[in-house]
């Protein structure tokens, strides 16, 4: 898979024919930034996580928005691209490895409000499988183990692959955040799971 082209008037013709498509999902990369962009604007975290790398995109698109951000990439050739696209960039971290292993070693480290986007699944192409086809439910358990008071915001990128199996259902998802997070607000836009502190 060619990388997303960087040229914005590509991506603007991107995201307009997702919009004249109806707005089906998945939503084009651009779209998913700028998502990403309101919630560092609304809630200013701390730092920023995500799991699934690919190219650093969506790392390179909050760079100056975070003060530290973390990205985690099970296939090896695309953490090296993208550790050597951010080396001159301290607050930002290349994590190569299993998000589902890396991540609950890394959280006990982080500040409070953090912006988690979950994103590590295999895709095909140049992405990796891990021990499942998804890390999500160890992702989410690890972060929802953390105090409810932290003020973390969590993200789920393809809301449309909870529907049981190797994810788990909307239903067990939401259950399982106001089991922990009790005030939490969890809902679905644009292909996105969106939990937030109230």
């Amino acid at each position: 898979m060619p990388p997303p082209p960087r040229n914005p008037f590509a991506r603007a013709v991107r995201g307009l024919s997702w919009a004249a498509g109806g707005f089906r999902p998945p939503p084009p990369g651009a779209v998913k930034r700028v998502l990403l962009r309101w919630y560092c604007l609304r809630y200013r975290p701390h730092a920023f996580v995500e799991t699934g790398t690919l190219y650093g995109d969506t790392t390179h698109a909050l760079r100056r928005l975070c003060p530290r951000l973390y990205t985690i990439e099970l296939a090896p050739a695309l953490a090296a691209r993208a550790a050597a696209r951010f080396e001159h960039l301290d607050r930002i971290t290349v994590l190569e490895g299993d998000s589902g292993e890396l991540l609950p070693e890394l959280v006990g480290r982080l500040p409070d409000r953090v912006l988690f986007w979950l994103d590590g699944h295999f895709s095909g192409g140049e992405t990796a499988h891990g021990s499942t086809e998804t890390p999500i439910a160890r992702e989410l358990a690890s972060i929802l183990a953390l105090p409810e008071s932290a003020g973390h915001i969590v993200l789920i990128d393809d809301a449309r692959e909870f529907v049981g199996g190797a994810y788990p259902t909307l239903g067990e998802l939401e259950e399982s955040v106001r089991a922990r997070w009790p005030s939490y607000r969890v809902r679905v836009a644009n292909d996105s799971v969106r939990i937030t502190p109230p």
